[in-house]
């Protein structure tokens, strides 16, 4: 059920009094000066849409990612206990610390297509780590500053890009061989307070880079078309650009949360205008933003508190905010069933999770086995699927299908599986979305498809 509303939030009001005495008479003068007011006209998604998975208490969240497997990966601030790496492997009933950081609080973590985890850390010492065995162990990725960073993306299947502010701007690095050899690929310079708050990779290699700022006459939006050999700016001067996304179509979504020139929004670039940034939504500060497997846009949001939808690509907006507690929302994340997930803006051992799928017909995936986890690369895929399966498996031949979301079989047939790792040519598939399946007597594994 859902039911129109209004929502008016007023920014900046106040009440000038100003008193003249004299000695006949005495005035008194009201003036009520309302600089800024803005309208938003969304509608109220009025039934519970979110639920809590259980946390420990102790604990405040600072980013939270899920695998492919299905697996959350939570890593926390918490000033008065150990830091570090939280995993679950049944839906958040249960968690285990895969990864003491000790006094150094977690700022950024990400896993890259084939289940490899990347976790950027407050140690001045060993500020980059990352575990090639879901956890289970932790390399020391050698960086070229002290410094934590606050971005982790991926280029390819091999490169590592991280995002930072340096001591004069901000900067983006980058490394094709896990820390042995860095690049700088992006960097401002004489921008002391900027510092690089997101990175997104379009599925043709744009890559979008956002910039947040605390002073004036800084921030904005930045891209490259050619792998970071040149920049362009689009925009947004003096906004805090803190989300960027990009859907299959290739159209950019923007998330600003706030600025020195203006309130924050939703924006968008779309594929076929690339130089045009399109203003969806203006007012409310965007905290996080992420995309279903459908371009759904779910963002949230402060001013007002919540979470709001999209699932016309930013032409209109809905809130949905049954089950969420009063205050700001912060990160958002989506994972391989289309389960949306949502963190406070603010320290906290909440998580919150979309009660179902977000996609109509979609099912969580079956098959889960802890001792194998499945991963399918690239996202979307064009013509050649890459897979690899985590766990061990024998050298051979396996059964595989594809189907489509209402659970109807595309195809049956056998791949070879060598050294866990397979690939196989889906050319064929029309666009859309598939449920990919590998089974055998000892396990069932099956991750999304996405057919561009």
């Amino acid at each position: 059920m859902q039911k129109s509303g209004k929502f008016v939030m007023i920014f900046t009001s106040w009440l000038l009094y100003e008193k003249t005495k004299n000695y006949k008479s005495m005035k008194k003068q009201f003036i009520v000066v309302v600089l800024q007011f803005f309208l938003l006209n969304i509608s109220v998604f009025s039934q519970d849409f979110w639920e809590i998975l259980p946390f420990p208490d102790n604990q405040n969240i600072s980013t939270l990612k899920v695998n492919s497997a299905g697996e959350i990966f939570v890593g926390t601030v918490t000033g008065y206990q150990d830091n570090g790496i939280f995993r679950s492997d049944n839906d958040g009933l249960t968690w285990e610390m895969i990864l003491n950081t000790r006094n150094f609080q977690i700022f950024a973590m990400s896993i890259n297509p084939i289940g490899n985890i990347f976790v950027g850390t407050g140690d001045g010492f060993y500020p980059f780590l990352a575990s090639f065995d879901n956890g289970l162990s932790w390399d020391t990725i050698p960086v070229p500053f002290s410094s934590g960073f606050g971005e982790i993306a991926f280029y390819g299947q091999d490169t590592v890009l991280v995002g930072t502010g340096a001591y004069n701007g901000a900067i983006v690095l980058s490394t094709p061989d896990l820390g042995i050899s860095w690049d700088t690929l992006f960097l401002t310079e004489n921008h002391t307070s900027e510092y690089v708050a997101d990175i997104a990779i379009s599925s043709n290699g744009d890559i979008a880079i956002g910039l947040g700022c605390h002073l004036p006459d800084m921030g904005g939006l930045y891209r490259s078309t050619n792998g970071g050999a040149e920049w362009e700016f689009l925009g947004l001067f003096n906004r805090m650009v803190e989300n960027l996304e990009y859907n299959a179509q290739g159209d950019l979504i923007i998330g600003v949360r706030g600025g020195f020139d203006g309130s924050g929004g939703i924006y968008a670039i779309y594929h076929d205008n690339p130089y045009q940034i399109v203003e969806c939504l203006e007012g409310p500060n965007v905290n996080g933003l992420a995309l279903n497997s459908q371009g759904h846009i779910y963002a949230g949001i402060g001013s007002p508190n919540g979470i709001i939808r999209s699932t016309n690509n930013g032409q209109t907006f809905e809130l949905l905010d049954g089950g969420l507690p009063i205050g700001e929302m912060g990160s958002i994340e989506n994972d391989n069933n289309d389960y949306i997930y949502a963190l406070t803006d603010v320290g906290s051992h909440y998580i919150f999770r979309s009660i179902n799928p977000t996609v109509t017909g979609v099912n969580k995936l079956p098959g889960y086995n802890k001792n194998y986890s499945l991963f399918i690369f690239p996202t979307p895929v064009s013509e050649v699927l890459q897979g690899k399966i985590k766990g061990k498996l024998s050298d051979g031949m396996y059964e595989f299908t594809i189907s489509d979301i209402s659970g109807r079989q595309i195809m049956e047939d056998r791949l070879s599986l060598f050294q866990n790792s397979f690939s196989l040519n889906v050319s064929f598939l029309p666009q859309g979305y598939y449920v990919f399946t590998i089974y055998s007597n000892e396990l069932t594994c099956s991750a999304k498809l996405i057919k561009g």
